[in-house]
């Protein structure tokens, strides 16, 4: 419904015989500004885009935090916090 939304405001846009005066959309009638908002809307996957960042950014933001405490511990003893394994033997 957005996407057709955009095509005809688009459209309208370049060719003034083109009036949008009403939609309909999910069981409601729309007036034409409500049309021009709904057409102004960003596409679902943009928006769900912008939701994941949102969530997102706090883990990573904890990560960076852990690594730079982290940072800081090998930094004090001079070692690193965690210790390698040993690389292990090839067989003969």
């Amino acid at each position: 419904a957005v996407a057709a939304a955009k095509s005809l405001t688009d459209f309208a846009k370049t060719n003034k015989q083109l009036v949008i005066k009403t939609g309909y959309f999910e069981g409601k009638a729309l007036n034409a500004s409500e049309v021009a908002a709904l057409a102004a809307l960003e596409s679902r996957e943009l928006q769900l885009a912008k939701v994941a960042g949102i969530l997102k950014a706090p883990a990573a933001a904890a990560a960076r935090i852990i690594d730079a405490l982290r940072l800081k511990l090998e930094e004090e003893n001079g070692a690193p916090a965690v210790a390698e394994a040993p690389a292990a033997e090839e067989a003969p």
